[in-house]
């Protein structure tokens, strides 16, 4: 096998994988572990963050991609080449902060992603469709992404048991959209809550932001199919730093021009806080881990790539047989999935919200 003809330097058990140097740099320095003992020089990887960081033994691993979905893709790519490391019982923890709506959870909050959007492409133009809350006729299969129900369940526990500098971590489970183009504002943010629930059968619940998620699950998503890389062994996580909108009667460039700069550092105190127990806990490599998490839901992509069919979805819009909704809230809140039904043309149509009320759309008019 080609496969064969490299030697591989590790084999780690978790891999952390950073976005910029903030988030990167909490990592660093921690009595337990010193990721910093070993530097392999990934080929492809960006020029300002050239390297894996690992443990002396190998078994935690880190990188950080660089900002935006273009350098997560290239970065994540070239660290599942088979050239350096053996990644195929790998825990992979996308870790990052993010804008979090407030009308989910609140600043310095954790949450686990059940789903990650893609809201930039079909979230801002639902090709093909003839209103906003029906599903987009074009797609490009890097839409929607759905995680290991099981492993986040775990990792969820594990976050509550850590011990922050100044309070108490609250860990919700809600979904991150995905978007190059940094925005703000309520409008963007509600026309995104739409395109969430759209996308996942109106079972999805928006909460944080990020520029890179897709991307880097598109690359671990390829690498599974091509035996490098388990998808079942994905934890996606963000920790709140900013609000990605207004609150009442303030400007609506404050959260960009204003408290989003005091948060950052702050924010990266937590998510430092939290992560490390988390690393420990995962590090101790129980039979649990060890053999796998078994994903009880289906784990993927939009178009089933990985097997099985999606319940979100063109595969689920399009069939006799549609989706049922799932009943999940985030966190301790309770959140009702909202109705869905199919128009006279078979697609799947997602009540929407329009300035912070729910209203049904029917055609191409307001119901």
């Amino acid at each position: 096998m080609k496969e064969r003809l490299y030697t591989y330097k590790a084999k780690p058990k978790v891999f952390i994988i950073s976005i910029f140097p903030l988030e990167g740099e909490v990592w660093w320095g921690i009595p337990e572990f010193d990721l910093l003992a070993t530097n392999i020089t990934v080929p492809g990887f960006s020029p300002l963050f050239p390297d894996a960081h690992c443990t002396a033994d190998g078994d935690l691993c880190q990188l950080v991609t660089g900002e935006s979905e273009i350098n997560a893709a290239i970065t994540i790519s070239s660290l599942v080449a088979p050239l350096k490391l053996d990644l195929t019982t790998t825990y992979s923890l996308i870790s990052g902060i993010a804008r979090v709506n407030p009308e989910v959870t609140t600043l310095s909050s954790v949450a686990f992603a059940p789903y990650a959007l893609q809201v930039a492409f079909t979230g801002y133009d639902p090709q093909g469709s003839t209103t906003p809350n029906e599903y987009p006729q074009s797609i490009y299969r890097t839409e929607v992404f759905e995680a290991n129900t099981e492993l986040r369940s775990l990792a969820v526990g594990f976050a509550k048991t850590a011990t922050l500098n100044d309070s108490t971590l609250v860990a919700v489970e809600c979904d991150v959209a995905t978007s190059d183009a940094y925005y703000s504002g309520r409008i963007l943010s509600e026309a995104f809550e739409n395109f969430t629930r759209l996308a996942t059968n109106g079972s999805g619940v928006y909460c944080m932001t990020a520029r890179e998620d897709n991307a880097t699950l598109e690359a671990l998503l390829r690498a599974t199919a091509a035996g490098l890389v388990d998808f079942a062994r994905i934890i996606v996580m963000r920790t709140a730093s900013d609000m990605h909108r207004s609150y009442p009667r303030q400007a609506a460039d404050e959260p960009i021009l204003g408290e989003p700069r005091q948060f950052r550092a702050r924010a990266a105190e937590y998510l430092s806080s939290q992560d490390q127990s988390r690393a420990r806990d995962l590090g101790e490599w129980s039979s649990t881990f060890a053999a796998g998490v078994n994903a009880t839901n289906y784990i993927g992509d939009i178009s089933g790539t990985l097997g099985r069919t999606p319940d979100f979805g063109p595969a689920s819009v399009f069939n006799d047989n549609p989706a049922v909704l799932k009943k999940r809230g985030a966190g301790g809140v309770k959140r009702s999935p909202v109705g869905t039904k199919k128009s006279a043309k078979g697609k799947r149509n997602v009540d929407v919200r329009l300035g912070g009320y729910e209203v049904e759309k029917k055609g191409l008019g307001f119901g």
